[in-house]
């Protein structure tokens, strides 16, 4: 019985003891950002023809070659001027797909394919900040391109530029947790090791500011025109959160102790 209690009262002496050694902790989020020039653009271009019949009429697929030809006969030229811009700057890919087209019948309540729509995408990626610069607006020039619809340019990163990106905004976090952890202390009070942390890191879908691309005369009689074209920024951003130790005694703390101990019997 007694070799139980003392283990009870070991036990309960342990327990305080490791209680008196952990300190408190302060938990912070950092946040680092850097704004970076692309050196990476991606325009995409859409060639579309189609053929279509009637409902009771038609089309069957014997019209889908003639019609692919007809398609063709409208992007070679297009790719042609596109990898005579871009030349060893970048790539040029083409993509092309066949569509049924449909109509509703509403007598039977069903679909009836009446035609065919045949699509081709067009691709351009530049690679490079100068010859984004230098080239991008050539890939607006409607006159010579041609094509049904032409989508804004997406800006971005090449995997070096954007690890290096990283690496910086990755310090910045860091700086900007330890200046929030240090700003949470009280006089008296100091940081100690960290306890925890973790990464989340916005990438790979960067944002671009600012970027957009005007047609400046693309409806003006006789033609086209080259547009206007301001890249921007890409934005790269991390968050690292932080789980650090507290180490002292804060002033007011020391303060009130002190007090209370001058205030005991035999002090």
């Amino acid at each position: 019985m007694k070799k139980f209690v003392s283990l009870v009262v070991l036990a309960a002496l342990s327990s305080s003891a490791f209680a008196q050694t952990v300190n408190p902790v302060v938990t912070v989020s950092g946040k680092g950002s850097v704004s970076v020039a692309p050196d990476c653009a991606t325009v995409t271009y859409q060639f579309i023809d189609e053929t279509r019949g009637t409902q009771a009429q038609p089309l069957a697929k014997t019209a889908v070659p003639s019609l692919v030809a007809k398609n063709n006969a409208r992007v070679a030229p297009a790719v042609a001027e596109l990898k005579k811009v871009v030349g060893t700057d970048g790539t040029v890919e083409v993509s092309p797909t066949v569509r049924p087209i449909y109509e509703y019948d509403q007598k039977t309540s069903r679909n009836i394919k009446v035609g065919f729509q045949v699509v081709s995408n067009i691709t351009v990626k530049l690679e490079g900040r100068q010859p984004i610069e230098q080239k991008l607006n050539q890939l607006f020039d409607t006159s010579k391109i041609g094509a049904d619809e032409v989508n804004e340019p997406v800006m971005d990163l090449q995997e070096a530029t954007r690890a290096t990106a990283v690496r910086e905004a990755n310090q910045k976090a860091v700086d900007d947790a330890i200046a929030t952890a240090n700003s949470q202390l009280e006089k008296g009070e100091s940081l100690g090791r960290i306890v925890q942390r973790g990464e989340r890191v916005n990438v790979p879908a960067p944002r671009y500011e600012m970027a957009r691309a005007m047609a400046a005369s693309a409806d003006a009689p006789g033609g086209g025109g080259t547009a206007i074209v301001e890249t921007g920024k890409v934005t790269v951003q991390t968050a690292i959160q932080f789980v650090f130790e507290v180490l002292g005694t804060p002033a007011r703390l020391g303060a009130q102790a002190a007090q209370g101990k001058g205030g005991q019997p035999g002090s």
